[in-house]
């Protein structure tokens, strides 16, 4: 299933469609230049790149944002 048609479903809203959409351009334009080679590496870049695009935020609640202090 393309992911347009599961986008269509009633529950997805305009704001889960432009974050797909953000998310996708997002990746094509990212993820080539990321490593690839150490897998560990490889994760914790994308992480961090995810969380530095600010789309971690749809995963994280503000509340375990403010209990997390930077390392």
């Amino acid at each position: 299933m393309a992911l347009a048609d599961t986008l269509a479903w009633p529950f997805f809203d305009d704001g889960h469609r432009r974050f797909a959409d953000g998310l996708a351009r997002w990746a094509a334009a990212t993820l080539s230049n990321l490593p690839h080679d150490d897998v560990d590496a490889a994760c914790r870049a994308r992480v961090e790149a995810l969380g530095a695009a600010g789309f971690l935020r749809a995963v994280v609640t503000a509340e375990q944002r403010r209990s997390v202090s930077p390392a």
